[in-house]
């Protein structure tokens, strides 16, 4: 079973701040971790993490947070996580929102996903699947295969917005090529051909 996207960075934060991992297990995770929403502001904060992470929660989580007010994305991403499902910091689902939005805006695509899932799923927030839809299409626009396809159902099937076949269709070759199997099944199985 698939970790979701909230889980994975539940994970990924409580690793940090209970200092679970040696220096080059925490290079190796986060490197995978933080593939897709790599820059500058994030290297620095991973540099400073390590550099002044200690065996201390506290500690570490205000590390995070402060990278978070200077702008990296990934460090917004985990104070987001963390004040939404409460690890590492009291649980605060519109402080969650707020920072998980701030990541968005810095084109974290971890970001957008969970932004899709809190609105699609009415965490914090009513439901809302117009805003869902939203969140999705900027990670599907991130170049996302499983956003990319997601997206592609919703525009099918008019679920947060109007039903745009020609999009669904654009988004589900997009996914396809991006090696979405549930794209590529999509299209075989509607006999649509992948050039």
């Amino acid at each position: 079973m698939e970790l979701s996207d909230i889980e994975k960075v539940k994970r990924f934060i409580t690793s940090l701040i209970q200092n679970e991992l040696n220096d080059e297990d925490l290079i190796r995770g986060s490197n995978e971790f933080l593939k897709d929403t790599a820059n500058l502001l994030n290297k620095d904060f991973m540099e400073a993490f390590l550099s002044r992470r200690v065996n201390n929660a506290l500690v570490n989580v205000n590390i995070i947070v402060e990278y978070a007010y200077r702008g990296s994305p990934v460090a917004q991403l985990l104070t987001g996580v963390g004040r939404l499902t409460g690890v590492g910091a009291e649980k605060n689902e519109s402080e969650g929102i707020f920072w998980l939005k701030r990541s968005y805006c810095g084109k974290n695509t971890n970001a957008a996903m969970i932004l899709y899932t809190v609105y699609a799923s009415g965490i914090g927030v009513f439901e809302d699947m117009a805003k869902a839809r939203t969140y999705l299409n900027g990670a599907a626009d991130l170049n996302v295969p499983k956003a990319q396809y997601m997206f592609a159902q919703m525009l099918f099937s008019g679920e947060g917005g109007v039903v745009d076949e020609d999009h669904a269709i654009e988004y589900m070759y997009k996914a396809a090529k991006n090696n979405c199997q549930d794209a590529i099944e999509f299209l075989s199985k509607n006999e649509l051909t992948l050039s």
